[in-house]
């Protein structure tokens, strides 16, 4: 920082409600904006001095993924506490951080592998997850009801992407229980380096788009490299169905390993499921696919045979026949005036199907804009489309693309057939629905039963 701040000296006022006084009848506590506008420091500042002032206090660190300590915000605090010159107050371990006098204690997980560890955060006074855009409704659906002791805090702190992220959501349901700051660097300008600020000037005049992202914290703009528009995403979650009597396909994207595997069924527009499994065993994929395919009627099912894939896909081929498509997304395209791979055109499909695609609830709406609107395009040499690689796109920092990617492999495959049954979504359970067939395929009104 730019100046020596005393411990209870704040970049901005808007960070006084960190302290209980300033925050009563709030359950949650949101910072959000941009780069180096100080939230992560500020608030580890006032956790610091919550440790020093309150007897037993219980801290819980956490983010959406922590594959190790080197992960969380131990460092973070440790940092803040010798700036602070509290280290004779202050302990350090390889798993935990305590103040030998309050004994206050600061612990740190990870949310997504640990559901079971979340389930025991009821004793916890504060809970601070930073990076919370990140965090999955699942996680937020465990965290939030479980965080009950009385006047605790449930902090969070992170850059904004999109207004549809869990996050955003949190806010807007529990909006009398929550208060949300927004600050950028602008705010805290004077405790800055001067080579930050010339950081973000640099971006405001080359790339003003990012600028505003990045370092005013403004919701992320979709780059004219983008493929498919946010509108086509968020218009296929809240179109209606629309009747089909198209035979049922499937996609499924296999993820073995410390990937995901996806599989969506969709018969027409319609998706009418969806499921994934996270660290599967092979075989239990396969018999898990093979109920599903079973139960839904699926007539063809495409499948990622290549790499990690390919066992799976040699397992379904044997107990489904015909049914099991491989499929090699590095080929060269069917359509080779307009693509130059056939995942190139895999995604072509996806963008021609959303404007008339209805998602009936399946997936979330949060996986389907991350999957389906981040992805980036360039024209090759005789101007045909070529979709960003897997690798470029996670090296931005996007999580894999396996939702987006098992439904396009639905769209490479096509049924054999009418459908025998039509799809009529139902709550809380969607199930297919056997009909007698008239001159349009179904018997009666579609819509009711």
């Amino acid at each position: 920082m730019g100046e020596v701040l005393d411990v209870l000296q704040y970049t901005s006022p808007k960070f006084k409600v960190l302290y209980p006084e300033y925050s009563v009848g709030k359950k949650y506590l949101v910072f959000k904006g941009g780069r180096a506008s100080t939230k992560s420091w500020s608030i580890a500042r006032a956790l610091i001095d919550h440790a020093c002032t309150y007897d037993g206090l219980r801290v819980v660190c956490g983010r959406e993924i922590m594959k190790s300590i080197a992960d969380s915000s131990k460092k973070l605090l440790e940092d803040t506490i010798g700036r602070a010159g509290k280290w004779g107050e202050f302990k350090s371990t390889a798993s935990y951080i305590e103040n030998v006098r309050t004994k206050a204690r600061f612990t740190f997980m990870g949310l997504r592998d640990n559901p079971n560890s979340v389930k025991g955060l009821e004793g916890t006074d504060i809970f601070w997850g930073d990076e919370a855009d990140s965090f999955s409704q699942e996680s937020l659906d465990l965290l939030c009801p479980t965080m009950r002791k009385r006047g605790c805090k449930v902090i969070f702190s992170y850059n904004p992407q999109l207004p549809t992220t869990p996050i955003e959501r949190l806010q807007r349901d529990k909006a009398d229980r929550t208060v949300t700051v927004f600050i950028n660097y602008l705010e805290v300008i004077r405790y800055l380096p001067p080579e930050v600020v010339a950081e973000a000037e640099e971006c405001r005049e080359k790339e003003p788009d990012k600028y505003r992202w990045i370092w005013l914290g403004e919701y992320r703009s979709q780059s004219q490299k983008t493929f498919i528009p946010l509108k086509y995403v968020t218009d296929a979650w809240n179109r209606a169905a629309a009747r089909s009597d198209d035979g049922v396909v499937a996609g499924l994207d296999i993820g073995l390993f410390h990937d995901r595997s996806v599989m969506v069924i969709r018969q027409g527009y319609n998706l009418i499921y969806g499921h994934e499994w996270r660290n599967v065993k092979n075989k239990e994929l396969t018999q898990q696919v093979i109920g599903l395919c079973t139960k839904w009627g699926v007539q063809r099912l495409g499948i990622d045979a290549i790499g990690q894939g390919y066992p799976v896909y040699q397992d379904l081929r044997e107990e489904l026949g015909e049914v099991a498509i491989p499929l090699n997304t590095g080929m060269e395209a069917r359509n080779r005036k307009k693509y130059v791979r056939m995942r190139d055109e895999m995604w072509g499909m996806e963008k021609e199907f959303l404007p008339q695609a209805c998602f009936n609830g399946v997936g979330t709406l949060e996986e389907w804009t991350t999957d389906l609107t981040n992805i980036e395009f360039f024209y090759d040499s005789k101007g045909r489309y070529s979709i960003e690689s897997k690798r470029s796109y996670i090296g931005r920092g996007f999580p894999s693309t396996d939702w987006a990617d098992a439904l396009g492999h639905s769209l490479l495959v096509r049924p054999v057939r009418p459908a025998s049954e039509a799809y009529v979504p139902r709550s809380p359970e969607r199930e297919l629905l056997s009909r007698e067939r008239n001159e349009y395929g179904f018997s009666g009104d579609w819509m009711g039963i």
